[in-house]
């Protein structure tokens, strides 16, 4: 098993995109999943943040490393 510091490690110099929203029915439950993985990966000192993936600014997402879709 992986210990905590080398999985959170390979993030460290990251910044971390998470995917929510868009057309479907279930958009505010994909909502509430990206604030509980945002809330986790910031517990743990990554640079993160939601992306309403239905939003217009979503192109600017160019300056991402990791993306997360949930």
């Amino acid at each position: 098993m992986r210990s905590k510091n080398n999985s959170v490690s390979i993030f460290s110099n990251s910044t971390i995109a998470i995917l929510a929203g868009g057309p479907s029915l279930e958009r505010d439950i994909s909502f509430k999943s990206a604030d509980n993985v945002y809330a986790s990966l910031k517990r743990l000192g990554l640079d993160a943040f939601v992306i309403d993936i239905s939003d217009k600014q979503f192109g600017n997402a160019k300056y991402v490393h990791h993306i997360f879709r949930v």
